[in-house]
């Protein structure tokens, strides 16, 4: 699709820019050298007219930037098996649907993926808790000149307002280089994340710092 796209791309528009503009800048809502949900960072930036949202359907969005990047969220889901656990079946618990989230970061200039990061995960709840199940999480690297990552880790949590976490997290250092133009971030935590209730509720994001 991007070889046939006869569009003339002036590359120098994206020199010097970062992937995520103004990740570190200090806001009102959104603080700095905190954790950051991309949520807020992409409502407050929709908010003032640099970003844009595209919903492809129930599972798919596509966020794009004043920046060399754009960014595609996936959620999926697919049926968990049935609890066979004889004290799960008497406390009438029952499991979410296994959800898989993945959060892809591409290019502009030739439409390259830069990273992506996913997390695959379920929940048990009987309506007076959740119990978070790690199924799988990963990183891939795109096609870059520019590529590193440490600190990667996975597992489930209980967070301060009760709900369950499935979650992959590390911290990246990566870029790519066209015509020239080196297009880098350097060292940005990434945490992608499944999160659900007692009651079966279940939803995703990310968040960086």
């Amino acid at each position: 699709m991007y070889e046939e796209n006869t569009v003339n791309i002036d590359t120098k528009e994206f020199q010097d820019k970062e992937i995520l503009p103004d990740i570190d800048k200090p806001s009102e809502d959104l603080g700095t050298g905190q954790e950051v949900n991309l949520d807020d960072y992409v409502d407050e930036n929709i908010d003032n007219g640099n970003f844009v949202e595209e919903t492809i359907n129930d599972n798919v969005s596509v966020i794009f930037t004043d920046g060399p990047a754009y960014f595609v969220n996936i959620t999926e889901e697919t049926p968990t098996l049935s609890n066979t656990n004889v004290l799960y079946a008497r406390a009438a618990t029952k499991n979410t649907k296994t959800i898989t989230h993945t959060y892809t970061a591409k290019g502009y200039v030739l439409g390259q993926t830069l990273f992506k990061v996913g997390v695959k995960g379920y929940f048990s709840y009987n309506h007076s808790k959740v119990t978070p199940h790690f199924v799988d999480a990963w990183y891939r690297r795109g096609n870059l000149s520019i590529w590193q990552v440490s600190g990667w880790s996975h597992g489930t949590l209980i967070n301060s307002a009760n709900h369950g976490e499935v979650y992959g997290k590390g911290n990246f250092h990566y870029g790519a280089e066209y015509q020239g133009i080196e297009l880098t971030v350097e060292d940005v935590y990434v945490k992608v994340y499944i999160r659900g209730d007692k009651n079966g509720k279940t939803w995703s994001g990310q968040t960086i710092k």
